[in-house]
């Protein structure tokens, strides 16, 4: 077979991570954000002065070990600082939806992400071309879009893999855990974490500052009249706010700086 058929391996992968990841849980709000942490830990982050060439190339069962080691992804590493947790597209989530996140879900998150999202960032495909060009100015090709699609394809099917060995609770083989040991998760978690919330706590700071600056009868009154400046700053700089609950999120960080500065 000269050719992948991409769409029938993502539709099958899509319904089996759609299993997992239900529509009332916190993971399913959460989906591409767990995905696309997992895999800047993972993958693109420099670890190659931390890995062995053996190590780097098994991501997905670097993730079992940091999953059986270090719990994984704990939901608190997505917390705002008041506690609070933004879903994928900005919304706050309902305090009433517990924030958990089995192994099982932080697989299929990952899955998911690859194939929804880092699978298709070269753009649609018409034909044989693309009609997007890449950064360096080509058209792409199918081979080329081929050839960068597979790889995560690859891993989505490691993914599914590994959570369906969680559904059924096996552990890490000897050889894998061996292979494992070596690694330290610690330093890349803590990094991740940080770099992940700076900019949502760059648009706080930017908030308050803005608030400081002005003149309100309320905090009410101070997030309704900030709401659109604030939403429109943070997209400039990858924080964005969900508009159906930006004016109350407004009103928290104002409220918590007021109460820290008495």
């Amino acid at each position: 077979m000269n050719h992948i058929h991409h769409a029938s391996h993502t539709y099958f992968l899509n319904q089996a991570f759609k299993q997992i990841l239900t529509v009332d849980s916190f993971a399913f709000r959460l989906w591409r954000t767990i995905g696309k942490e997992w895999h800047l830990r993972l993958v693109e982050r420099p670890l190659e002065d931390e890995l062995g060439d053996e190590i780097a190339r098994f991501p997905l069962l670097r993730q079992a070990a940091w999953l059986s080691r270090n719990n994984g992804l704990i939901p608190e590493c997505f917390a705002n600082e008041d506690g609070t947790y933004f879903d994928d597209d900005g919304e706050m989530i309902p305090l009433s939806l517990k924030p958990s996140c089995s192994d099982v879900e932080q697989f299929a998150a990952y899955g998911q992400w690859l194939i929804c999202e880092k699978m298709n960032s070269y753009g649609p495909q018409i034909g044989r071309v693309f009609d997007d060009d890449d950064q360096s100015g080509r058209t792409l090709h199918q081979g080329e879009v081929s050839a960068h699609r597979t790889p995560y394809l690859l891993l989505a099917y490691q993914a599914l893999s590994f959570a369906q060995r969680a559904q059924l609770g096996i552990k890490l083989t000897e050889e894998e855990a061996k292979l494992m040991a070596s690694f330290d998760f610690s330093a890349i978690g803590k990094r991740g974490a940080e770099k992940r919330h700076a900019p949502m706590r760059n648009l706080r700071a930017w908030t308050i500052e803005q608030f400081r600056a002005g003149s309100w009868p309320s905090v009410n009154q101070a997030s309704h009249d900030l709401k659109d400046k604030v939403i429109a700053y943070g997209r400039t700089i990858n924080a964005e706010l969900g508009a159906q609950n930006a004016q109350r999120t407004i009103a928290v960080w104002i409220n918590s700086s007021l109460k820290a500065s008495v």
